[in-house]
């Protein structure tokens, strides 16, 4: 699943970057502690049809609409239907909200994130200033206080969907600055669950 959302975010990028047909752009994506090379090259058969290639294996796809917004999408990748929801922060990283959880990315020009690696700037681990609801749900226990300070991987909610108890994590470090919701809200979502200092 971390591939098609990747497929997604960085199709996205390129339509909306005016991709020219037969033009290969090359980018690093850094989804958590994952990093992904992304190649994406536009289709002469139609401007919506793209060959992603992603860490080697090809891919095919297709964007069907764009639901009158920007920052929505919905994408036929190998013929599997795929929506998301992007959010773009000032710092370059960006929120993708799917069915199967919300995600953050850093997604950075190959050229550029080659040339940070040969003079030894790391690049900075995608994190998000909001934790949103991955889907709706009854908020069971929220495991952090405003001011509490948290690790990538940490548990923060936990919200029960489908008579199923679903831990939301942490991407990164940082500190609670605004709780959003209690034990017993329920959530729709995309809703914020929890702003991050910085």
């Amino acid at each position: 699943m971390e591939a098609s959302r990747t497929i997604i975010d960085v199709t996205k990028k390129v339509v909306t970057g005016q991709s020219e047909a037969g033009m290969e752009q090359r980018y690093v994506v850094k989804i958590d502690t994952t990093d992904f090379d992304i190649v994406v090259n536009q289709t002469t058969s139609s401007p919506s049809e793209y060959l992603v290639t992603i860490n080697g294996r090809e891919r095919s796809v297709s964007l069907a609409d764009f639901a009158g917004r920007a920052s929505d999408i919905h994408a036929l990748i190998d013929s599997l239907s795929y929506r998301a929801h992007l959010e773009r922060h000032s710092d370059g990283c960006l929120t993708i909200v799917t069915d199967d959880g919300t995600y953050d990315a850093l997604v950075e020009n190959y050229q550029l994130a080659q040339l940070k690696s040969r003079l030894g700037v790391k690049a900075t681990k995608a994190m998000s200033k909001t934790l949103k609801a991955p889907m709706p749900g009854l908020v069971l226990q929220v495991n952090v206080n405003e001011g509490d300070s948290v690790e990538a991987g940490d548990t923060v909610v936990v919200l029960e969907a489908m008579k199923m108890e679903n831990p939301i994590k942490s991407v990164g470090a940082g500190v609670v600055r605004k709780i959003h919701v209690t034990a017993q809200d329920s959530v729709e979502k995309g809703v914020t669950l929890i702003e991050f200092a910085g």
